[in-house]
């Protein structure tokens, strides 16, 4: 190929060879590529031998066009400058307590461009830079390629409460070197308070334990505060301990609090003090504690609750409650108290026990109880001295008693309690007797019995008077009824006892009213009766008492009870008034032959019991026809064939006591067409009376040479139902007539 000649640029006087190396290397990715020939070019480039090549010109405008095109492209094809990336914008160490390590926190530093980052040394900065210690790191001075990456772990060790702030700076090939990433985290601590910050126990006696005293402790710190131990330091250290420990069972938390008891028990007389020093884990520690006591040499001393005992009135010949007077050792020593005594004018009406203070010595604060108790034996006032002698100073100790002495009185309406008319069984009206208090002393009733040979019959319907105390002009109430067991009168007392001197006798009566049973007739008789028959009678009761009278059962008994049958039990119905009666109907059905006895119970509610109704009967066979026949079998000996003989007779009589009744007369068995029934007086008649008869004929004509038998079937209604008369005869042939 070739090209024409073009006049060359201005102010270019050399052409631009641009060779084209088809066996060179191809250009690098990115690379501008300005011409290559092909293959069929080159073959059409290899003419002869030319001229050589005219200068062109033009080169100096593409190089224009070309350069800034390819500044361009290289520009477009740069790869990206290094690219740091961080796994996280910071690192939070959250509340790390003061003197330990928080769990260390992982940054990863990641090269994301497109080429090799260079990296610098890594610097922790800041306020809390001291308190924050890199425990791993790959990165400093290294090289990272694209993608790869590098790590930094960092632990928080606070040094201060508060929020602790810090970087970690990251030096390298970057837009902005350092790259800071904030570092931060808070540190937390316990801080104790103790109140109060100084105790003093007061004055005890050697030996004795004062009451414990309150020690409170709060955490006013950002963490939990863990109380470890109190300690006692000081000469009298020994006399102070702990009493009660609410705060080293388990750690505090921040702002709460828990309680401490210390106890004071002095060992020797005089000022006792120490200090008392709690352990925790708070870093600024606790203040101490001080403790003071007075230590007293130990002396016993008696006193009473009461200057006086006042016992009251009581009733005279009675014991009243007792009264309690308490004797405490208020002293710092045992005491002994070695008698009790009561002396006075009327020294016999009081009483007291003193063996719960005389058994052992009272120990310093222990407190025992006498029990004095008053029982006047006459009316008005008395007074008496309680003396009680013991070992201490002021030996004996005297206590003024008095009490009032009263007598009751006893007034009972009505004076007599009348209890009216009762039906036997049943419960009276109750009527009730007033006891009233007409003394200045309280009535005490202790029992209210009835009593005499009828007490059984009278109860106590309502007793608002037994083991009542009554004051006086004040009263109760005692009901009683009748409940009579039998008919007519009642007499008996109700004694009431009490404090106002011998028993009350009210005297009670009543009537008993008692329903009263009649029967007739007085037993029963029913004859003679067939089996398989019955009959009934009616037996009556009546009630002849002054109550209605109630049959309560009916049965029977006996060894023939099971012939005899109550048919109408209407009697237990209702009760029966005065002088009304009722009716029953029983039944006598024998199953056997021969007498049968039984008797009728009747149980009421009458005076006289339960009765008895004597029932007898007897049991007959019932009339039965009997068959009688007269021969038992007819022989009618030796008959020529054919010819008929005499006709015998047979007699059917009936020899029970019933009629005889004849169903059937006739003939069976293999032979009887060779007998003959003959009509007798048993023909036409169905029925023969007891003691009668009738009659029958039976004629034999031999068909047959030789023995004949048959048999005459009578069928009735006599035991068996059939009876059989045997029938026989002998056949004969007739010789030939001569000739």
């Amino acid at each position: 190929m070739h090209t024409s000649p073009k006049p060359p640029l201005d102010g270019a006087d050399q052409p631009l060879d641009l060779p084209l190396d088809p066996t060179a290397p191809p250009p690098p990715p990115g690379s501008l590529i300005l011409d290559r020939p092909s293959a069929a070019a080159e073959e059409d480039a290899a003419p002869p031998p030319a001229p050589a090549p005219a200068r062109w010109r033009g080169w100096p405008i593409v190089l224009a066009v070309l350069i800034p095109l390819a500044a361009a492209v290289a520009w477009v094809l740069k790869p990206d400058p290094p690219l740091l990336v961080l796994s996280a914008p910071l690192l939070d160490f959250g509340s790390v307590r003061l003197g330990s390590t928080s769990p260390p926190l992982t940054l990863t530093v990641e090269n994301r461009g497109e080429r090799p980052l260079e990296l610098g040394p890594l610097a922790v900065a800041g306020d809390a830079a001291a308190d924050v210690r890199l425990v791993a790191e790959d990165c400093s001075g290294r090289v990272l390629d694209p993608g790869e990456t590098c790590i930094v772990r960092a632990v928080l060790e606070p040094t201060a409460r508060g929020r602790r702030l810090a970087e970690l700076r990251i030096a390298g090939e970057l837009p902005a070197s350092p790259r800071r990433v904030p570092l931060i985290g808070d540190g937390i601590a316990p801080r104790a308070s103790v109140e109060p910050r100084e105790i003093d126990f007061g004055e005890h006696t050697v030996g004795h334990a004062a009451p414990p005293a309150a020690v409170v402790v709060r955490n006013l710190g950002t963490s939990p505060l863990r109380v470890e131990a109190l300690v006692f330091e000081g000469l009298a250290a020994g006399d102070f301990a702990l009493h009660d420990d609410r705060c080293s069972a388990a750690p505090l938390a921040p702002l709460a609090s828990c309680r401490l008891e210390l106890v004071f028990v002095p060992t020797a007389a005089g000022r006792r003090q120490a200090r008392a020093w709690l352990r925790s884990d708070a870093p600024e520690g606790l203040p101490a504690i001080e403790l003071a006591g007075q230590g007293l040499a130990p002396a016993a001393r008696l006193t009473a609750d009461a200057a006086s005992l006042d016992l009251g009135a009581q009733a005279l010949g009675e014991a009243g409650p007792p009264r309690t007077l308490t004797l405490t050792n208020a002293g710092t020593a045992p005491l002994t108290v070695t008698s009790v005594e009561v002396v006075g004018a009327a020294s016999s009406r009081f009483a007291v026990d003193a063996a719960a203070c005389t058994a052992a010595p009272l120990a310093p604060q222990a407190a025992c109880t006498l029990a004095v108790t008053f029982r006047p034996d006459r009316q008005g006032p008395a007074a008496a001295t309680l003396r009680i002698h013991h070992d201490a100073a002021g030996s004996p100790h005297e206590v003024p008693l008095s009490g009032l002495g009263l007598a009751p009185g006893i007034r009972v309406r009505p004076p007599v309690l009348e209890l009216g008319e009762v039906p036997v069984g049943s419960r009276g009206g109750a009527v009730a007797a007033v006891i009233e208090n007409t003394g200045l002393a309280p009535l005490r009733i202790a029992s209210a019995i009835p009593a005499g040979d009828d007490a059984r019959a009278f109860e106590i319907a309502g007793d608002g008077c037994s083991g009542r105390t009554l004051a006086p002009e004040t009263r109760c109430e005692i009901a009683v009824r009748l409940r009579p067991r039998r008919g007519g009168s009642y007499r008996g007392e109700l004694v009431v006892r009490h404090n106002a001197g011998d028993p009350e006798r009210i005297p009670l009566a009543g009537t008993g009213l008692a329903p009263q049973l009649a029967v007739t007739p007085e037993g029963l008789d029913f004859g003679t009766v067939v089996l398989g028959a019955g009959r009934e009678l009616r037996l009556e009761l009546i009630s002849r008492g002054r109550a209605p009278l109630r049959v309560d059962g009916l049965r029977l008994a006996g060894r023939g009870r099971r012939h005899f049958a109550l048919v109408d039990p209407g009697c237990t119905r209702r009760p029966l008034p005065p002088g009304r009666r009722c009716a029953l109907r029983l039944r006598f059905a024998p199953t056997a032959v021969g007498e049968h006895g039984a008797r009728l119970e009747i149980v009421h509610d009458g005076e006289s019991g339960p009765a008895s109704v004597p029932l007898v009967g007897r049991g007959a066979e019932p009339p039965r026809p009997q068959l009688a026949v007269e021969p038992e079998s007819l022989d009618f000996g030796s008959r020529p064939i054919g010819s008929a003989g005499e006709i015998l007779t047979l007699t059917i009589a009936n020899a029970g006591d019933a009629d005889l009744e004849l169903a059937a007369l006739r003939l069976a068995g293999p032979h009887a067409a060779d007998f003959q029934l003959v009509p007798g007086s048993c023909a036409g008649r169905g029925r023969v009376p007891p003691a009668g008869s009738c009659t029958v004929g039976v004629r034999f004509r031999p068909s047959a040479a030789g023995r004949r038998g048959a048999r005459l079937v009578i069928e009735h209604n006599a035991a068996g139902g059939s009876d059989l008369v045997p029938l026989t005869g002998v056949g004969e042939e007739t010789p030939p007539a001569p000739g």
